[in-house]
């Protein structure tokens, strides 16, 4: 998983445990929050792979979840009125 991370993503972290959760899902958990924060940085990173959907989510907690809930539906009634919207991470 490092050198996942190492050779495709362009990050140096390190992972303390992975557990393989189905057949194209894996569960990583690394050392701090900054490894992680560099980690989802550079996730749009994946996109250069030719042939391969992979994808980086973030495991949120359920306040986070509550709040990037309400941050979409901001964005879809924002999104009626202007053409374009951008959303992150606890901002719209």
């Amino acid at each position: 998983m490092e050198n996942f991370m190492g050779k495709d993503l362009n990050v140096e972290v390190e992972v303390i445990s992975v557990a393989k959760l189905g057949d194209r899902t894996c569960w990583t958990k690394l050392t701090n929050y900054t490894e992680k924060l560099k980690e989802m940085q550079n996730k749009n990173k994946l996109r250069l792979r030719a042939g391969e959907k992979l994808f980086i989510q973030d495991g949120l907690s359920k306040k986070n979840q509550e709040i990037q809930q309400q941050i979409r539906m901001a964005a879809k009634k924002k999104k009626e009125s202007e053409k374009e919207t951008k959303i992150g991470f606890k901002k719209l």
